[in-house]
């Protein structure tokens, strides 16, 4: 996925399983340091929109997703 930075767009590669909260950190990408100048780290955090409304046909794969995965609903 795409997230701003401080330059511009950046590519950033998600972990399949992440969970929500998980900050991601992006060295370099930071606010320069006063004295040497250096950049520091930047930091995104993972968070999940759970759909409210789902349509009938959803809320069925979902439900059958759960049966596979062994998940009591």
């Amino acid at each position: 996925m795409e997230v701003d930075t401080l330059e511009g767009k950046r590519k950033v590669s998600i972990s399949a399983g992440v969970q929500p909260g998980h900050r991601i950190q992006l060295n370099g990408e930071g606010i320069p340091n006063i004295d040497s100048g250096r950049r520091g780290s930047i930091y995104y955090e993972v968070v999940v929109d759970i759909p409210q409304n789902l349509p009938a046909r959803a809320k069925n794969l979902l439900k059958d997703y759960a049966d596979m995965m062994g998940e009591k609903l």
